[in-house]
C-alpha cells in the first residue's frame, strides 16, 4: 500500500516542483540553468516512480541504445537495494557543458543514504544526452 502511494505521489511532487518555478534557484543561476535543474529533478522523479518508458523517451538515440528501460529498472532496483526506499530528489549543482548542454547533479535521497546522478541535458528540448553516477553515501 505504501509503495503504491509513493509511486502515485512522486509524479505529483515533480509537478509541484515545476509549478514552483524550479527546484534550484541559486543567485546567479541563469533561466536556462533553472530550467535544466527543474527538468533533471522531474526526470529523476519519473525514474523513482518507475516510469522507465517516459524517461527513455527523453533520451538521445545514443543513450537509448546504452540504457534501455530494462537496464534502467535494474539500475534503480540496485539503488533501492543498497540505500532503501526513495524519499526525495533535489538538484545540487549546475555546470555548463559545451555551448548547448547543461550538467545537473541531482541528489537522490533514500532511507539509508544518497546517490548522486549527473544528468546532461542538451538543446532547447532538454534532451537527456548523458547520465553518470556521481557517487553515493
Amino acid at each position: 500500500m505504501l509503495r503504491a502511494w509513493r509511486q502515485m505521489s512522486l509524479p505529483l511532487l515533480a509537478i509541484a516542483c515545476l509549478l514552483a518555478g524550479g527546484c534550484v534557484n541559486n543567485k546567479g543561476d541563469s533561466p536556462g540553468d533553472v530550467k535544466a535543474s527543474t527538468a533533471a529533478v522531474a526526470i529523476t522523479y519519473q525514474l523513482a516512480g518507475q516510469h522507465f518508458s517516459q524517461v527513455y523517451a527523453r533520451f538521445s538515440p545514443a543513450l537509448q541504445k546504452a540504457l534501455p528501460p530494462m537496464q534502467m529498472a535494474k539500475l534503480w532496483q540496485g539503488f533501492e537495494s543498497k540505500y532503501g526506499s526513495f524519499d526525495s530528489a533535489s538538484a545540487v549543482e549546475n555546470r555548463q557543458h559545451g555551448a548547448t548542454a547543461t550538467d545537473v547533479v541531482v541528489a537522490c535521497h533514500f532511507l539509508r543514504g544518497t546517490q548522486f546522478l549527473d544528468w546532461t541535458l542538451a538543446n532547447a528540448n532538454l534532451q537527456v544526452t548523458g547520465l553518470h553516477l556521481a557517487g553515493g553515501s
